[in-house]
């Protein structure tokens, strides 16, 4: 970690159980049924806040610097084989499902997530590439 974030908290690991992005969940929800997003429904038309994607959201929202300063924004599992392989890919599971990433896209290209942020539109860029490369 570059020292300059050892006081920020978003800095630092999220774990599954951080529920600090329920309101971006919320507001997640309320914009993909405003939209009517197809793709809610393989959800039972909810999102979690421990889904990565509100976590993701949270920290542009919180601490914008961490966020535009961040290469890889990484599930635990997908580390974890990172670090024994040297390769990271992206499980299939993880970002199909924490993630969003459905039917080799993820919600409505990037004006979905535009529309919870302007700074949020290319979120996914490169990580569909990867978990691309994992489902297969």
């Amino acid at each position: 970690m570059k020292p300059a974030f050892r006081n920020r908290p978003h800095a630092y690991v999220k774990l599954w159980k951080h529920h600090g992005g329920q309101e971006q969940a919320e507001r997640m929800i309320a914009l993909a049924k405003e939209r009517n997003e197809p793709w809610l429904s393989r959800y039972g038309n909810t999102l979690s806040s421990e889904f990565a994607i509100p976590k993701l959201l949270e920290t542009l929202e919180k601490d914008p610097e961490v966020h535009h300063t961040m290469d890889h924004f990484v599930d635990a599992v997908d580390w974890i084989v990172w670090q024994l392989t040297w390769n990271y890919v992206r499980s299939a599971g993880a970002t199909g499902y924490k993630a969003l990433f459905q039917d080799g896209q993820f919600p409505s290209t990037t004006d979905y997530f535009k529309g919870l942020d302007p700074d949020f539109e290319n979120v996914g860029r490169g990580e569909a590439r990867r978990a691309g490369r994992a489902a297969r």
